[in-house]
């Protein structure tokens, strides 16, 4: 007569309650390393749209950068206290869908020769805007998606390694888009990394 050991049963259970068995969990994290890669080719793409269109100085370059990367200094914690007051999910669509349209908007407007640098850098800082948003609901919105308390730490785990790979092959993917495509249409490809 065979008799299952608590160990067995307890193995058992957790195996069928794994994370890889969470459809919402998988869903999100395939939609965010998806999106973590975009955002590296807009960090590369951008730059090169503002030398390839206007033959940007050094000067412009840096002040694109930094105008897309300041809201990460300045709003951050603001946009924390704010996102803990309304529904996560709904504040990351509308801020991947505002990030589609503004990526979007630069190849469109250079194809109609209407994009011009103080243009570019309100953008680059309405883009820096929407991630600081999404950024700071993404974060808490794991375990919401993850449910179960034994499940946290290998979500963020998983989480920390798609950062983590698409931090060191996202400029490598970036540079073969702009090389093959120019950069407007590279942000074309990324635009659609947010959908």
């Amino acid at each position: 007569m065979a008799t299952s050991t608590p160990a067995t049963t307890e193995a058992a259970g957790t195996q069928a309650g794994s994370i890889w068995r969470n459809r919402d969990f998988l869903k999100f994290w395939v939609g965010e390393t998806i999106s973590l890669l975009g955002t590296q080719v807009t960090n590369l793409a951008l730059p090169l749209t503002a030398i390839y269109a206007f033959n940007a100085s050094d000067n412009e370059v840096g002040v694109l950068r930094f105008v897309q990367l300041a809201p990460y200094i300045g709003l951050a914690l603001l946009f924390g206290v704010w996102v803990d007051r309304h529904r996560r999910r709904e504040v990351m669509l509308w801020t991947n869908a505002i990030r589609v349209v503004l990526i979007a908007l630069v190849p469109v407007l250079h194809w109609y020769g209407v994009l011009n640098m103080p243009l570019l850098v309100v953008i680059a800082c309405a883009v820096g805007i929407a991630s600081v948003l999404f950024d700071v609901a993404w974060m808490p919105y794991v375990p919401a998606v993850v449910r179960d308390p034994r499940h946290f730490v290998d979500a963020n785990a998983k989480m920390g390694v798609s950062y983590s790979v698409t931090s060191v092959a996202g400029p490598g993917l970036a540079g073969f888009l702009v090389a093959a495509l120019t950069a407007p249409v590279a942000l074309i490809v990324d635009a659609f990394s947010y959908v």
